[in-house]
């Protein structure tokens, strides 16, 4: 600040002659660069010194109310952010007559969802069609093996209720056994899906070994789920959040896998592991 005040105790006109010598010597004669920079160098001081004063003048409460205000700001923007990504979620899938639209739909919001948690800046439209076209015939044929897995468990599951005895005890625990399984699969699917490059299988079985390994994780999710789906203000606020929320949730907790699968993939490579 004193730096600058000391311009101020300059006399303008005693760095006339001074500047008309510098300004010929670099070829800023009759050019607007040389009014630019003097009235800049002569204006800054004053300036700084208003500004300075005014500034410090200004109430704590005003501060307060411009931090509230830019937290509010940021809140809407995010609310506007995924009601968009919701919207364009109904959209796609409608597109694709709901059946073929779904799967690629889903994937894209996936997508989306996860450049959120990892903070990058991107166009959320363009992501989203972009992640729609390139995954629909994987995610769709992903979708179709996944539905017939259901299919043949939810079979199975009719089957066991025409069984009796003790074939029924052991038939029913290795339904439930699979049904955990692909319900594990299912869960981290998504995640998997728009994280890594791989193939089909590679998928399906990535999903499922990140839900074992990270049981804890599922319980919470389905602990945090299930109090969404309890409350009551679920049914006004679907339309707006009502895919988007859950992707977060999952999306989330793919994330805190894939951490945990590097850092044991880190730890088993470092010098000294046996």
């Amino acid at each position: 600040m004193g730096i600058f005040m000391v311009g101020l105790m300059i006399p303008a006109h005693s760095t006339l002659i001074p500047l008309f010598n510098t300004f010929t010597k670099i070829g800023l004669i009759d050019n607007s660069l040389s009014v630019i920079l003097s009235y800049t160098a002569f204006n800054l001081p004053i300036t700084i010194m208003i500004l300075l004063g005014f500034y410090e003048a200004l109430p704590r409460e005003v501060e307060e109310a411009a931090v509230w205000t830019g937290r509010l700001f940021n809140c809407c923007e995010w609310i506007v952010r995924i009601t968009y990504a919701n919207l364009l979620w109904i959209l796609f899938t409608a597109a694709g007559l709901g059946v073929f639209g779904i799967m690629p739909a889903t994937a894209a919001l996936f997508a989306v969802v996860r450049k959120w948690l990892m903070k990058e800046e991107f166009p959320i439209g363009f992501t989203f069609l972009h992640y729609f076209k390139k995954e629909f015939k994987t995610s769709n044929l992903a979708g179709f093996l996944l539905g017939i897995c259901g299919i043949l468990l939810y079979a199975d599951y009719h089957f066991l209720l025409t069984a009796s005895g003790a074939f029924r005890i052991r038939a029913a625990a290795l339904l439930l056994l699979f049904l955990f399984c692909y319900c594990l699969t299912v869960l981290f699917f998504f995640p998997v899906f728009v994280h890594y490059e791989l193939d089909l299988f590679g998928y399906i079985k990535t999903a499922f070994l990140i839900g074992m390994m990270n049981l804890h994780a599922v319980f919470f999710m389905a602990v945090a789920g299930g109090s969404g789906l309890s409350s009551n203000q679920l049914s006004r606020i679907s339309p707006l959040f009502g895919a988007v929320s859950p992707a977060i949730l999952i999306m989330a907790g793919g994330c805190y896998g894939f951490n945990r699968m590097k850092r044991l993939q880190l730890s088993r490579t470092a010098p000294g592991h046996r």
